[in-house]
């Protein structure tokens, strides 16, 4: 097991208040090496604030988190995240962006690795280019190279390309899968897209919120690359969209999720 969430619950204090919003409940994931776990729910189900308790930029209020056999207790290199918002650094090209992430080695050394990981995601002919000058899609792939040029155990994707138009979206999935299957790395992936999370993940969780809370699990042993319009495809389509359903009929809704059946969008 690489990490772990054990009855973790996490709480959001409000000062004005002084009440406290239940964003997490008791909820309890393991992490296996190899994963690609993805995360899928109801906006305010949890999504986020599980991976930022795994890259440890939140502490829970009960439970246990670990990696590696040891508590998380804050960030650290092995656990690479990838945002929705780009957060490329302006003021340096493309290059510069990749290579400051390298945790070792001279500037020579440094802008090689950078220039490996801009090879594996298309964008070595654009080393020099300023962020300013890139499409979203191309930026966000800068960030990729950048997460992997930490060489981390761990990637942490938190709707990476949900801002994305959906071709942009699609060719970047099937990158981050033939990343992940030519680096080894072990990936949990947040969407709110229930056939983006088909078809990546090995893993498939559903949260349900108020308070965010697991609800169901698909493990998912389809060979890539998937088939959306497959038999095989549809009918897990539906048990996730009819699982989503009866757990919004209890929270009250189904906000921010997008489902899709037979390529049509609900």
């Amino acid at each position: 097991m690489l990490a772990s969430l054990k009855n973790v619950s996490k709480v959001f204090a409000n000062p004005r208040t002084g009440k406290g919003l239940v964003a997490l409940n008791d909820v309890s994931i393991q992490v296996e090496k190899g994963d690609f776990l993805c995360l899928i729910g109801p906006s305010g189900c949890g999504k986020s604030t599980t991976l930022n308790l795994l890259a440890g930029f939140e502490h829970p209020s009960e439970g246990e988190l670990m990696f590696n056999g040891k508590p998380i207790t804050g960030p650290s290199p092995e656990r690479g995240v990838v945002f929705q918002e780009f957060s490329l650094y302006p003021w340096m090209n493309v290059l510069q962006n990749v290579a400051f992430s390298v945790r070792a080695g001279n500037r020579s050394e440094m802008e090689g690795i950078a220039r490996k990981y801009l090879g594996m995601v298309g964008l070595l002919d654009f080393a020099h280019a300023m962020p300013n000058e890139l499409s979203g899609g191309m930026k966000q792939r800068v960030a990729i190279a950048r997460t992997l040029a930490m060489d981390p155990d761990l990637l942490l994707m938190d709707e990476p390309f949900g801002s994305l138009d959906e071709q942009t979206r699609r060719k970047l999935d099937n990158e981050v899968l033939s990343l992940w299957e030519g680096q080894g790395k072990t990936v949990v992936f947040v969407t709110h897209c229930i056939e983006e999370a088909l078809m990546l993940g090995t893993r498939v969780v559903l949260m349900s919120a108020s308070p965010g809370r697991i609800n169901k699990e698909w493990k998912i042993e389809m060979p890539w690359p998937r088939d959306p319009l497959s038999p095989e495809m549809i009918a897990l389509k539906k048990d996730v969209v009819k699982s989503l359903q009866v757990c919004s009929c209890a929270n009250g809704s189904a906000q921010g999720v997008f489902i899709t059946i037979n390529g049509l969008e609900e």
